[in-house]
């Protein structure tokens, strides 16, 4: 009798899936093969695509909940990442570069939640849109920012 690998059977359902959903709409999920051969302009996609990401780690600091002008409702926290590897010789792990900080802003109805249940040191995944803001210190140096807005997001206890 064959086990059954819940994994397996839920990635090849969701690549089924996909596959489906491209083969219905007639087009190929790679760019170049969406091309429109009537010279054209038109766009061939019908939607624009988002980008998102997940980001996976441990809060920083507590979430903290602000108010716009609007009155809409913003939590904010931070998360940060450190690439490590280990070290052949000596079988440790080390630091492999810079830390990436990682600013997540959930909004809205789930803002409040967001905000009483992540402290820091609380395992967080958020999945959104990322973005990169630039901006120029008071001190006239040039940096940027990694921000994530929050579609989803969960905790592990």
């Amino acid at each position: 009798m064959a086990r059954y690998d819940a994994a397996a059977q839920t990635a090849r359902y969701d690549r089924a899936r996909v596959v489906a959903r491209w083969d219905v709409r007639n087009r190929h999920p790679l760019t170049h093969h969406n091309r429109n051969h009537n010279n054209n302009q038109e766009n061939t996609m019908g939607t624009r695509p988002v980008f998102t990401t997940t980001i996976a780690g441990f809060a920083a600091k507590d979430a903290a909940i602000n108010f716009t002008p609007n009155g809409r409702a913003v939590a904010e926290t931070s998360i940060p990442f450190t690439p490590r590897r280990k070290n052949q010789q000596t079988g440790q792990w080390e630091d492999a570069g810079d830390t990436t900080w990682v600013d997540v802003a959930v909004w809205g109805d789930d803002a409040e939640t967001f905000a009483d249940t992540v402290r820091k040191g609380t395992f967080v995944t958020v999945t959104g849109r990322p973005q990169v803001r630039a901006y120029t210190t008071q001190a006239g140096e040039a940096r940027s920012s990694l921000s994530v807005s929050a579609d989803s997001w969960g905790v592990t206890p």
